[in-house]
């Protein structure tokens, strides 16, 4: 590591000691069939602050942020979201933390059948438990105009009838961005958020993810094959390599050119 890394990593510990964090993660382990896949992993993200996770194929990137949600269960390691302990959460305990955490994968998962607006009220389930709400009909009045506010946020003011099934890939990943902010998250993951879009789709419904969720006032962890996006918006570049975290760094100043190796 130079020694211009390694003071511009130093200045970041000390940014974020005096800001609170929403997310902990500190030496998370996982294996599969006795393969490592993530190594002592520990970083932290704090309130409002946008972070991108890039890394090769294989690295963890996904797994990372499966364990994080512990939709899969970590070997080992300590996890804290809005200090609170993930890891000795019960059921009711996890489901509590998870409201607060919107989740967008790159298989938007809209149920094809339903209408636009069914699907986006869903994101509402976060705090309304009702299967009422599977049904823009059975939907209280105040949550389908909100579902509505949500998709004029993402341009699909007009698309709130229209099945879920007869989306291009764009319009689907805008639904499931407004499901997510139905969810009034506090902090949002997105797993390569973008990476079935064609290139000029997956720029445009990038920024205006991000800049709903920086509007917003939501933290975000994002992952990212596409390095430009990844510089291009977030506040820090978290490099996983080989199951271990290789970089942690400010994303000012960095290029593409410098950080290609983690896909090579």
């Amino acid at each position: 590591m130079s020694a211009k890394v390694a003071l511009k990593q130093n200045h970041i510990q000390q940014h974020l000691a005096v800001k609170r964090a929403d997310l902990k993660v500190c030496n998370l382990k996982k294996s599969f069939s006795g393969k490592e896949i993530l190594r002592d992993v520990s970083f932290k993200i704090c309130s409002e602050e946008a972070v991108s996770l890039i890394g090769a194929n294989g690295s963890g990137k996904s797994t990372l942020i499966r364990c994080c949600l512990r939709l899969i269960e970590p070997d080992g390691g300590r996890l804290e979201f809005f200090g609170q302990d993930l890891m000795l959460a019960n059921q009711r305990g996890l489901r509590k933390i998870r409201s607060k955490v919107g989740f967008v994968s790159q298989k938007h998962n809209l149920v094809p059948r339903l209408s636009v607006l069914s699907n986006v009220l869903h994101g509402a389930l976060a705090y309304q438990r009702s299967p009422r709400l599977w049904f823009q009909g059975f939907a209280p009045s105040v949550l389908r105009e909100k579902a509505m506010h949500c998709l004029e946020l993402v341009g699909l003011q007009d698309f709130g009838s229209r099945r879920a099934d007869h989306l291009s890939g764009g319009q689907s990943q805008r639904v499931a961005i407004a499901r997510a902010l139905m969810q009034q998250p506090e902090f949002i993951i997105a797993d390569e958020p973008v990476a079935s879009l064609d290139p000029q789709a997956g720029d445009e419904v990038m920024e205006l993810f991000v800049s709903l969720v920086r509007k917003e006032k939501i933290t975000l962890l994002f992952s990212s094959h596409n390095l430009d996006h990844a510089i291009k918006y977030s506040d820090r570049i978290l490099g996983l390599r080989n199951g271990e975290i290789e970089i942690d760094t400010a994303s000012s100043g960095q290029s593409a050119f410098t950080l290609r190796g983690f896909y090579e």
